[in-house]
């Protein structure tokens, strides 16, 4: 009998974009290579972890959320970094908004709400 492990969504949503590198021996994954650094601090969350993390975001330190291929997830990172400001200003469509807590925080979460159709 074959056993089916789903992976978790981060886990998922690298592999589809190719970011997911098992590492350790005999290619069993003992954890996640990241491309760069932050991807490990932030990246697909639902809209409650997402809340929190932009009611903890300074403005001078905002936090960009954009679409992902899950139902009900964001990919949310940190704005001011050299690559999310190239895909912000590249004019990516999966854009959502930058925030941060000095939002009006209500509104912040029906934007994102909207966007997923959540």
């Amino acid at each position: 009998m074959t056993s089916i492990i789903t992976p978790s969504p981060n886990r998922a949503f690298l592999m589809r974009t190719g970011s997911y590198q098992p590492i350790g021996r005999a290619g069993k994954s003992r954890g996640m290579a990241w491309p760069n650094s932050q991807d490990r601090n932030m990246s697909i969350s639902n809209i409650q972890t997402t809340m929190e993390r932009i009611r903890s975001a300074k403005p001078e330190s905002p936090i960009a959320v954009f679409l992902c291929n899950l139902p009900c997830y964001v990919n949310t990172v940190f704005a001011d970094t050299v690559q999310t400001r190239s895909i912000i200003t590249g004019g990516s469509k999966d854009l959502v908004g930058v925030f941060h807590k000095e939002n009006d925080l209500k509104e912040v979460e029906s934007v994102i709400r909207a966007a997923i159709n959540y």
